[in-house]
């Protein structure tokens, strides 16, 4: 995973205008890549940013990037706390909240609509998302 990368996918989480991004990657060797994600977070964590593996497959990786207290800051939003309790989140802690939807997108091949919330989108645009069951939206990807 390039430096490049890492700015073409997740420039405004990185700029800060944004709480979270997310990419995928492609990898030759799984330890490599895993190795690069931590050399990144040594760099990016003094500066408020974490990178994640979400979901790893056959030579290609989900990775999340995204702002911890921003998220935080998220999560307090009582709208969004509804939202992630009725999806079986445990909204008082951040780090269950992010293994339970690691868990989510490692189990389901779809992803879970309420990953809106951990990219920093309005909750009430993740509801009616959720709601229409992903239909009737303006623009997808």
């Amino acid at each position: 995973m390039s430096e490049e990368m890492l700015v073409c996918h997740c420039s405004p989480t990185l700029a800060g205008l944004k709480t979270g991004s997310l990419f995928s990657c492609p990898y030759s060797s799984q330890k490599m890549i895993i190795k690069e994600i931590r050399e990144f977070n040594q760099k990016l964590t003094q500066k408020g940013i974490r990178i994640i593996p979400v979901r790893i497959s056959d030579k290609r990786m989900l990775v999340y990037v995204y702002r911890p207290e921003k998220l935080k800051e998220d999560f307090s939003d009582e709208k969004t706390q509804i939202i992630l309790k009725c999806k079986g989140y445990d909204c008082t802690n951040l780090s269950q909240c992010i293994c339970r939807l690691i868990q989510k997108l490692q189990s389901d091949p779809d992803f879970p609509h309420e990953i809106g919330l951990f990219l920093g989108n309005p909750a009430a645009d993740v509801k009616g998302f959720i709601e229409n069951k992903a239909a009737c939206s303006k623009c997808s990807g």
